[in-house]
């Protein structure tokens, strides 16, 4: 079996290049604030959905809902989809609000989207199309790079005996705020079992005190994921040796044979 390195600069254990896993969220999740102190919202997907609700009709019902958006946070706006909406005063009459959604085209990698809804009558009437100047309703951001994740070594904790320090590198710039796993099994496909007590942060390391039921040798798992549901995997190719104790003896005497 294949000692672990002992130094950070030593060859990593597992890099994500041949493991990252596809992005499994859609709706994504809160990243950093705005510049007017609006939510970004961090999704990885080009297209994705937003739902609105009509709640009040006039005499001619709804006609189409226009989607607005900008590049430069309400410096420029353009029209950029627009999806008819059938309501009729008939069909709204007595039924509360009702539930629609809009598609919403993400065309860059790592840029903030801004959108404004506008929704209008069958007669063209509705609120106006926003002006130079004016904030988005919602920001939304296209992330669909994986993080990057590498296992770097497992060296003994000089102050613990029963402890491993698993030092490892994890990075995106939509990390989520607890994006690590740590695992460990017997066989390359599993079963996995977790060494951190579920999803941690991403501090660099983890101390890891051993249960006695573990292998000397074992498969080590990195798991990293981030804001927008990217997932990245660094797994060793083989089992790396985590039984780091050296034996302790005293001398007992000379005994004639």
């Amino acid at each position: 079996m294949p000692n672990p390195a002992h130094g950070v600069d030593q060859p990593v254990l597992a890099s994500s290049s041949g493991y990252a896993s596809p992005g499994v969220a859609i709706g994504g999740s809160m990243s950093r604030m705005g510049s007017s102190g609006k939510p970004v919202q961090v999704v990885n997907r080009r297209q994705v959905r937003l739902e609105y609700e009509v709640t009040k009709t006039g005499s001619s019902g709804v006609g189409a809902a226009e989607v607005y958006a900008t590049l430069d946070d309400g410096l420029n706006w353009s029209l950029v989809a627009t999806e008819p909406v059938t309501i009729s005063p008939s069909e709204a009459a007595g039924v509360g609000a009702q539930r629609f959604s809009v598609m919403l085209p993400l065309t860059q990698e790592g840029v903030v989207h801004g959108f404004t809804l506008v929704v209008k009558s069958k007669a063209g009437l509705g609120r106006p199309a926003p002006q130079r100047g004016e904030s988005p309703q919602i920001r939304v951001e296209l992330d669909s790079t994986h993080p990057d994740a590498s296992l770097l070594n497992v060296v003994a904790d000089p102050n613990r005996r029963e402890a491993l320090v698993i030092n490892y590198k994890a990075s995106d710039r939509n990390l989520a705020q607890q994006p690590v796993q740590l695992e460990w099994a017997e066989r390359r496909d599993g079963p996995w079992n977790s060494v951190t007590e579920g999803e941690i942060a991403n501090t660099g390391k983890y101390l890891w005190l051993v249960p006695p039921q573990v292998p000397p040798s074992v498969f080590m798992r990195l798991t990293v994921k981030d804001k927008a549901g990217n997932v990245a995997i660094a797994q060793t190719p083989e089992p790396i040796l985590v039984d780091l104790h050296v034996p302790e003896f005293n001398l007992l005497g000379i005994q004639p044979r």
